[in-house]
């Protein structure tokens, strides 16, 4: 873009020229052994709430299935084969 720009005489240098690519990082990520989980879902599943158990079933049915919260949203019962 700034190259058109300066092309087209709109600017007279690109000042993205001397700009060098930072790498990029892998994220560390920390996940809970078996156990943890276990724990994790059973507090969720028992904390009280009239909505307990289905939440339960909410963080089990993700943590099994690789699905993120928002691609969970959009599975429907045709996409399920029992």
């Amino acid at each position: 873009m700034f190259e058109v720009a300066k092309d087209a005489g709109i600017i007279y240098a690109n000042s993205a020229e001397k700009l060098k690519r930072v790498p990029l990082r892998a994220k560390q990520l920390t996940l809970p052994s078996g156990d943890q989980f276990s724990q994790l879902v059973d507090a969720v599943e028992h904390a009280g709430a009239w909505c307990s158990r289905d939440c339960a079933d909410f963080i089990r049915g993700l943590a099994f299935t690789g699905l993120r919260k928002s691609e969970a949203g959009q599975v429907e019962w045709r996409d399920l084969d029992f």
